[in-house]
């Protein structure tokens, strides 16, 4: 009888010691969630610098806010029903990973003119992979627009031309 009581005290101590330690971390979660208005200086930031090292980590707390934001959009508890949520129609407020796709742009072109380009590729490269979908069109053109020209850029190729009267022109003016 005595054995069963201990055991019954020194689980009900774990227990109770567990789910303290739940609350911490849960705590800590909840602290580490940056908040939209500490999201949108660091954005604004980007958009105002030049500094390209400035700009990475700008990009950096851009993504890692966003990724946070992302998993915490819908409650664990209800993560199964994910699928049949849509989004809102209606966009209330900035998308975050909007901020954090034209910051990214902006980093690879400040990269490529900086001379770094192989982080600008790898910087447009995530741009066309991690944010597909019709909201993200846009960014994805230009990173592959970008891309396309740096990549031209190093081969030392010619950029294709845009119409076949600007190539006629140039030519003519070539000749003369």
């Amino acid at each position: 009888m005595k054995a069963s009581i201990s055991a019954l005290c020194v689980l009900i101590i774990v227990g109770l010691i567990g789910c303290q330690n739940v609350k911490v971390a849960q705590q800590e979660t909840t602290t580490a969630q940056p908040s939209f208005m500490e999201t949108w200086r660091v954005y604004s930031h980007c958009s105002s610098t030049e500094n390209l090292e400035a700009l990475m980590v700008d990009t950096l707390l851009l993504k890692r806010a966003t990724n946070r934001m992302q998993q915490d959009e819908i409650l664990g508890l209800f993560s199964p029903l994910q699928s049949f949520v849509s989004p809102s129609p209606v966009r209330l407020a900035a998308d975050p990973r909007a901020m954090t796709a034209s910051c990214t742009l902006k980093t690879a072109e400040t990269a490529v003119g900086n001379g770094w380009n192989d982080l600008a590729i790898t910087l447009y490269q995530s741009i066309i992979k991690d944010y597909s979908g019709p909201a993200y069109v846009y960014y994805r053109e230009r990173a592959n627009t970008g891309l396309t020209h740096l990549l031209q850029h190093m081969a030392n190729l010619p950029p294709k031309p845009e119409s076949p009267d600007a190539s006629t022109s140039a030519r003519e003016t070539a000749r003369q």
